[in-house]
């Protein structure tokens, strides 16, 4: 799995602590490199991993609230590497406008 940094808008308060410093990070440590974190489902996964392991996205149908949580906690399990790219911005998250 591979966390890319993301720039946020001024509504939107997500968790940036994983790439204060801008450095890449190869191979992360759940506990010590703080990625539990960065639960939200903007990250790049390795469809062979998704597959060899049967992590599967639940949709709301069957899971009521926070779906891509549970999701990234199953793909923590069971991924070898965790990598941080923090040398440039990768995503920008913008507030959902509700009309």
């Amino acid at each position: 799995m591979i966390i890319g940094k993301y720039i946020e808008e001024k509504m939107y308060k997500g968790t940036q602590l994983s790439f204060k410093n801008g450095t890449d990070i190869k191979d992360m440590s759940i506990i010590a490199d703080n990625i539990l974190s960065t639960l939200a489902i903007h990250k790049m996964y390795r469809w062979i991993m998704l597959n060899q392991y049967h992590v599967i996205f639940r949709d709301s149908g069957q899971i009521l609230v926070e779906e891509d949580q549970i999701f990234n906690l199953k793909v923590f399990v069971v991924s070898t590497n965790i990598s941080i790219l923090a040398n440039k911005d990768y995503y920008i998250l913008k507030p959902v406008r509700r009309f």
